[in-house]
């Protein structure tokens, strides 16, 4: 997220600049930068790690009982996916994937409020994922 507020913050400062010089000159469209496919298959494949944790202990009674409570044994999946989501979310809305880690986040947040149970969002993320997924 960093990285496009930054560069969106440039592009204004630079369209800005440009419109403040009294010469007419041509704007050059800006081109979307092409993600780097080998990074992007790394995310993908981190995400696709979580997202089967998650659906492995999702139904489990420690986790129904506990959820991602501090010290229990599904905390450290919560870090590590927020940990990925600051620093990944950004080049899969480079590469156009509909999904981010945050969104695993929040399908992990829903199965503990539902004990591990599907529920209408819970099935929209799954399809969500699968469509994004290769």
């Amino acid at each position: 997220m960093k990285k496009i507020l930054i560069l969106s913050l440039t592009i204004i400062a630079l369209v800005s600049c440009r419109q403040g010089n009294n010469k007419t000159q041509e704007i050059m469209p800006i081109q979307p930068v092409a993600a780097d496919s080998v990074n992007i298959a790394i995310v993908l494949d981190q995400f696709s790690a979580k997202y089967n944790e998650l659906l492995e202990f999702k139904d489990k009674q420690d986790f129904i009982n506990l959820g991602f409570g501090v010290g229990g044994p599904y905390n450290k999946w919560l870090r590590d996916v927020q940990s990925m989501s600051d620093k990944h979310d950004s080049d899969l809305l480079t590469a156009g994937k509909r999904i981010l880690f945050g969104d695993l986040v929040m399908l992990g947040t829903e199965y503990v409020s539902s004990k591990g149970k599907e529920t209408e969002y819970t099935k929209w993320c799954h399809k969500s994922i699968a469509d994004a997924i290769p």
